[in-house]
């Protein structure tokens, strides 16, 4: 599976593959970055935030995927075996609550897991093909230049609704109130408005580890 999606995969998809890294994510930004920066250009970067990931994947959606993807029947049924008729439960202290059906996710600390996330977010950068987005696992930069700020925020806010969409279309939870702008700016005034959230700029985030 490995080997056949590495010739699928977006070379933006830099998270759970061999040879990529966070920095491969931030240097794929950085650069397109610095060059507007260059050219005395405004940037701006909305980091995205989604609620409990890699536990939202939906079973039957991404054996859908893999069938998109040329897998035979036979290799869709095993994968829907591994994924189906787990179960978990909480314990606190000494009492445990009833067992439930893991209906939704990938199994995390599998060897699986983290493919199967991946081949559940590929087609976003398909989806997202009008813009740039920085992306390693379920962290989501989307980021834009241009001669003005605003044509900066207005891009960004287009490039909000496409995304929603597409989360709300794998059934994935975004969560803006953790969303957070950055643009080149200092100017607290300027903000971009995320379906009913107002996510005003910032002077400084941290991105995978790296202080903007």
């Amino acid at each position: 599976m490995y080997e056949y999606f590495n010739t699928i995969f977006s070379k933006y998809l830099c998270g759970f593959r061999k040879g990529q890294s966070t920095q491969h994510c931030l240097l794929y930004m950085l650069e397109n970055l610095r060059k507007a920066l260059d050219k005395g250009m405004y940037t701006g970067i909305l980091l995205t935030d989604l609620t409990k990931a890699f536990d939202s994947l939906s079973h039957d959606l991404l054996i859908a995927k893999l069938n998109s993807y040329g897998f035979s029947t036979s290799s869709l049924r095993m994968i829907n075996d591994y994924l189906n008729n787990r179960k978990q439960r909480t314990k606190v202290n000494n009492c445990c609550s009833s067992w439930r059906n893991i209906i939704y996710g990938v199994p995390q600390g599998s060897i699986l897991g983290p493919l199967l996330f991946n081949i559940y977010i590929n087609d976003m950068f398909l989806f997202s093909s009008t813009f740039k987005i920085a992306n390693y696992a379920d962290d989501c930069s989307p980021y834009e230049f241009s001669e003005s700020i605003s044509e900066v925020i207005k891009k960004l806010e287009n490039d909000t609704i496409i995304l929603m969409k597409w989360y709300d279309s794998n059934y994935l939870m975004p969560n803006p109130g953790k969303w957070h702008l950055l643009l080149n700016v200092a100017r607290d005034d300027l903000s971009i408005i995320v379906g009913t959230q107002c996510i005003t700029n910032s002077s400084c985030e941290k991105i995978l580890g790296i202080y903007f």
